[in-house]
């Protein structure tokens, strides 16, 4: 994925998140660790702890928190709350991804990882993951969905039917710009989003794995 539509993407990320909770909300400290995963925040104040990035992400965890168990647990072939960053490192040498460090050492980034163009893996203080990211590369409305379309199923039959169904899941609803298709698999541990948005540069296909806290 170019520079420019990373951008792009970040900012409409950004900007869904500010709508959605109001700009003074957007800047507590509870908000600080997503404004820096999209990019980070003008206005934002020296880097948090791994300690103060976990306690914040156990703290929007309850957003998240549906009703029932999830069936299992699926992130990308990972295992949340076993699977180490050793472990991502290691998947990262295997697949030839570039990985950096972020967020204090709570984050690894990974670049042109298998068919994803950007992978990113949150970690607790100990180095247990908790949460996989990842974006897949621009393309069409009808190959986004036919992704989308093969994670849902997958989700379903391992997770559990998903809680929420946003946008229209065709071909032409997704190749109008600005246009958003969007799925939610929200348990009482286990968090699961799959998104298609059209940016207007292609539609980026976005999943995105999360444990919930007990």
């Amino acid at each position: 994925m170019n520079a420019k539509l990373k951008k792009r993407l970040r900012g409409a990320a950004i900007i869904t998140a500010v709508l959605a909770v109001g700009i003074g909300v957007a800047h507590t400290k509870m908000m600080q660790p997503l404004l820096a995963r999209m990019g980070g925040c003008p206005v934002a104040g020296k880097s948090a702890s791994p300690e103060e990035i976990e306690a914040s992400r156990r703290r929007a965890a309850v957003s998240l928190k549906g009703t029932s168990r999830a069936l299992a647990r699926p992130a990308f072939g990972f295992t949340l709350d076993t699977s180490t960053k050793a472990d991502v490192v290691a998947w990262g040498d295997r697949t030839h991804a570039e990985c950096t460090e972020e967020m204090n050492g709570a984050a690894l980034r990974c670049e042109s990882a298998a068919d994803v163009e950007d992978a990113f893996f949150r970690f607790d203080p100990r180095g247990v993951l908790v949460g996989v990211d990842l974006i897949h590369p621009a393309t069409d409305g009808a190959t986004a969905l036919r992704i989308v379309d093969q994670l849902a199923t997958k989700l379903e039959k391992e997770a559990g039917a998903p809680t929420a169904v946003r946008g229209t899941r065709t071909p032409e609803f997704l190749d109008a710009q600005f246009r958003q298709a969007a799925l939610e698999f929200h348990f009482t541990d286990y968090a699961a989003d799959v998104t298609a948005t059209n940016l207007g540069a292609g539609v980026v296909v976005r999943e995105q794995y999360r444990s919930v806290p007990n």
